[in-house]
């Protein structure tokens, strides 16, 4: 998922590495809406379209934000991912449902407890 934070951080990380080690992995970008970037900074948006063009798919989940988007998103990563990072401290509701989705699936979890 792709925010201006720890996911963009993360995909252009990746990305430089495959490039510098050669790696054949993909890097898939999960967008949750559309105009996500609409009102970022002019920079940080060209950070950001620089980054979806370089990876090597990208799926848009929602055309509008809504209440449900990020939950939306949460479910997508956990039904599609091989493994879930998380931090979290047991508090979101939602994010444990996430949790539940991935651990159903029989995904390795590392969860870091947050404070």
């Amino acid at each position: 998922s792709m925010d201006r934070g720890v996911a963009l951080w993360s995909a252009r990380a990746l990305l430089a590495h495959r490039e510098a080690a050669g790696g054949t992995y993909r890097v898939h970008c999960l967008l949750p809406w559309e105009e996500q970037a609409a009102d970022w900074a002019e920079r940080v948006r060209e950070v950001w379209f620089d980054t979806i063009a370089a990876c090597d798919r990208e799926h848009l989940l929602d055309r509008h934000r809504d209440a449900g988007t990020l939950n939306r998103r949460d479910r997508f990563l956990a039904e599609a991912c091989g493994c879930l990072l998380m931090a979290w401290g047991g508090g979101d509701v939602e994010l444990g449902k996430t949790l539940g989705v991935a651990l159903s699936r029989g995904v390795p979890v590392m969860e870091q407890a947050a404070e």
